[in-house]
C-alpha cells in the first residue's frame, strides 16, 4: 500500500477529477471548493482519512500488506523496489526493472498505467508530475491549517501519523503500521 502526503493526494486528485470528461464525470468548481469537498469526504471514494485508517488497520493485522511511502520511492526507488520484491518473495529483479519504474520510464509507456475507463481532457496526462510538494502551489494558509487540524481529529493516533511534515519521512510508514 503506497501512502502519500495527504496534501499532495488532494492536489493530485483535484487534477485527476477536474481533467476527466464524459461518463466518468468531472469537477468544475475550482480547487478551493474541491479542498472542502475532499476533506469533508464528499467526493468519490469518501474521506482520505478513513481510507488511510482502514489500510493502516489492515497493515497492522495482515502481514501481506506492505506500507511504502511515495516519497521513499522518489528518494531511493531501487531500495523501495527491492523491499517490495523481498516482501512478495521475488529473489532477484531484472537490472532494467528500476529504470522502467521511474516516473520518466512510466511516462514513456503511459498507456500501460493510465486508466482505460476514463476519458481525459485534451492535453492532460494521468502521469502528471511525479513529485512531492506540489500542494504548496495550491493550498492556502487556512487550508493547510484545516488539514493539520483534521489530522488531529480524524486520524486515530493524532497529527504525527498523517501530517508528514511533523515526522521524518522514513518513519511515516512505520508509524502507520504501528497504529
Amino acid at each position: 500500500y503506497v501512502v502519500r502526503d495527504g496534501r499532495d493526494v488532494c492536489t493530485s486528485f483535484y487534477h485527476h477529477l477536474s481533467n476527466q470528461k464524459g461518463d466518468a464525470g468531472t469537477y468544475d468548481a475550482g480547487f478551493d471548493a474541491f479542498f472542502d469537498d475532499w476533506i469533508d469526504g464528499r467526493l468519490p471514494y469518501g474521506k482520505w482519512f478513513s481510507h488511510l485508517t482502514n489500510w493502516a488497520d489492515g497493515a497492522q493485522s495482515d502481514e501481506r500488506v506492505l506500507v511504502v511511502h511515495y516519497s521513499e520511492m522518489l528518494e531511493d526507488l531501487a531500495s523501495a523496489v527491492a523491499r517490495i520484491a523481498t516482501h512478495i518473495g521475488v529473489p532477484t529483479l531484472p537490472t532494467n526493472c528500476v529504470d522502467a519504474l521511474t516516473f520518466a520510464g512510466m511516462r514513456e509507456k503511459a498507456r500501460l498505467y493510465q486508466p482505460v475507463s476514463v476519458e481525459w481532457k485534451e492535453g492532460y496526462s494521468f502521469l502528471r508530475k511525479g513529485e512531492v510538494g506540489d500542494h504548496a502551489r495550491f493550498f492556502q494558509a487556512h487550508q493547510l491549517e484545516r488539514f493539520k487540524q483534521a489530522c488531529v481529529t480524524e486520524w486515530v493516533v493524532g497529527a504525527p501519523a498523517c501530517y508528514e511534515a511533523s515526522i521524518p519521512k522514513h518513519l511515516f510508514g512505520l508509524v502507520i503500521v504501528n497504529v
